[in-house]
This record gives structure tokens, C-alpha cells and sequence, in this order.
């Protein structure tokens, strides 16, 4: 058999061929180099493209599946515009207003608010601080930065 074989490949590899015409394309491939380096090449790349396919099919969806889409469907028609307006906006407004009214809360706890002095009314004194009444003079200052780094420096050794 001097015709080659190349275009069985596939049914070969395939497990379509019927026994005559396996026992031909296994006797010319044994016989020829050419049609054996093709096998060769075509198990490979079979073996390549099975690493592809997935190990098991995707679920088909039930009926249930369908008939809950078609509410969905029939709920979104029957809706208003301004429904449809408000089931899109929910989910994008909810965070933010929730965000920006604990960030007011926050900066309304925080805040110092001091009310502009009345007559009649004594003003709210606070306490001045210990450090308040001093001035420091340039060598006070060299001289604390000085001992910060000393204290900055025996934290790092230990």
C-alpha cells in the first residue's frame, strides 16, 4: 500500500475506523516513516487539546430556572419608571448616604463649636495648658530635640 494515510488520522485516533481498515492503517504506518511522525504528531496535539476540554459539562438549568427569569421579566415590564428608577439607585446610593451620614455624625461629635459671646452671659474659660505660659528660647529647643533622638536612640538599641 504505497498511499498514505494522513487523512485517517483523525478517525484513527477517534476509535472510528472498522477492523479491515485498521489492520491496513496500521500495517502502512509500521511500514512508513513519514505517516508515523504524523501519527505521533497528531496524538500529541490530541492530547494537548483534551487538556482544553473541561472535565465535566456545565449544569443544564432546570425549567424552574427559565420561569423564575420570565418573573423577573414580567416584574421589571410591569414596574413604573419611576420603580425602575428607584430598584437601579438603591444598591448605588445606599453606601454612600450611609457613609456620609456617619462621617456627619462624626464631625458634628467632634467639632468644637464655640457660640459667639453674649451679653450677660459669662464666656466659657478653658483651662490654659502647664506649657501654655512659657516661652523657649533656641537652646530649649536644641536642647529637647537633643533628647528626643537620645530617647529615639536607646528605644532602637534594646
Amino acid at each position: 500500500m504505497r498511499e498514505h494515510v494522513l487523512h485517517r488520522l483523525d478517525a484513527y485516533l477517534e476509535d472510528m475506523l472498522d477492523s479491515r481498515s485498521l489492520e491496513q492503517f496500521a500495517r502502512h504506518v509500521a511500514g512508513c516513516g513519514s505517516c508515523r511522525k504524523a501519527l505521533v504528531a497528531a496524538r500529541e496535539a490530541s492530547q494537548c487539546l483534551d487538556w482544553l476540554k473541561p472535565d465535566e459539562a456545565p449544569p443544564v438549568p432546570g425549567p424552574e430556572f427559565y420561569v423564575r427569569i420570565q418573573q423577573t421579566i414580567d416584574k421589571r415590564l410591569s414596574r413604573s419608571w419611576f420603580e425602575n428608577l428607584g430598584a437601579v439607585m438603591r444598591p448605588r446610593l445606599a453606601y454612600p448616604l450611609v457613609f456620609l451620614s456617619l462621617l456627619t455624625a462624626a464631625w458634628t461629635l467632634t467639632s468644637d463649636v464655640r457660640e459667639p459671646e453674649e451679653e450677660g452671659l459669662a464666656a466659657i474659660e478653658y483651662p490654659a495648658t502647664e506649657f501654655a505660659h512659657m516661652s523657649f528660647t533656641t537652646a530649649d529647643i536644641q536642647a529637647s530635640e537633643d533628647l528626643v533622638m537620645m530617647n529615639l536612640v536607646e528605644l532602637t538599641t534594646e
